[in-house]
């Protein structure tokens, strides 16, 4: 299970968040977790190591909210914030690569090897990289720019942030072997309860385009 990064910020309850993040998973589902940092994630972690610039920027970003859910003023949270959660912050990790795709949180710099890509393109990139036609060398799952409420499905990247922290659903993309589907998580704000669509898709891996059987594919 691979999370996208914005753990924070996005909402009221960031502490809570955290809490679930750093958290085992329940025995029921014993796999594997990869947590990405995004770009709110350094907005905090620079703030916290006491770049001012960074601290006033992430207070305006939802920093403030945050700070909030700790139960914290921005007079005292560098030396009250849950140790537990900054050390959470600090491990984690920019990408994760896993067959014919990679995981990051905003994208990638085009005609850039992977291995030369810099840090701030991958948290931090929208255009360049969300109008770009050509071929990557994954299919690139990022976040980052909600495109609209549905998940965005192109031949070289999916795009899974659907604006939750506006108001959107919260998205989940599924791979397994050669078929794709998402879990979209949605608030219900007539009855105040949460549920979740599946939609599946259909996987063309010969020249990894995607050959979509639901009403998501754009």
């Amino acid at each position: 299970m691979v999370y996208l990064g914005d753990y924070i910020d996005r909402g009221p309850d960031s502490a809570s968040v955290l809490d679930l993040m750093v958290s085992p998973p329940p025995k029921i589902c014993e796999i594997k977790r990869i947590h990405l940092i995004g770009n709110h994630e350094v907005f905090c972690l620079e703030a916290f190591d006491g770049d001012d610039d960074a601290e006033g920027d992430w207070l305006v970003n939802g920093g403030a909210d945050c700070l909030q859910s700790w139960s914290l003023s921005a007079d005292n949270w560098r030396a009250m914030a849950p140790p537990e959660h900054i050390k959470f912050l600090r491990g984690l990790a920019l990408k994760h690569i896993q067959g014919g795709y990679m995981f990051v949180h905003a994208g990638i710099r085009p005609m850039v090897g992977i291995v030369d890509q810099n840090p701030d393109d991958l948290l931090w990139i929208r255009a360049a990289f969300l109008d770009d036609e050509g071929p990557h060398p994954f299919v690139v799952v990022h976040g980052h720019t909600p495109e609209s409420m549905h998940p965005t499905v192109r031949y070289n990247r999916i795009g899974i942030d659907t604006g939750a922290a506006y108001g959107g659903p919260l998205s989940c993309l599924v791979l397994e072997g050669e078929q794709m589907g998402f879990l979209v998580s949605k608030h219900d704000r007539s009855t105040e309860r949460a549920f979740a669509d599946a939609i599946s898709y259909t996987l063309n891996t010969p020249d990894r385009g995607l050959r979509a059987s639901g009403r998501l594919a754009s």
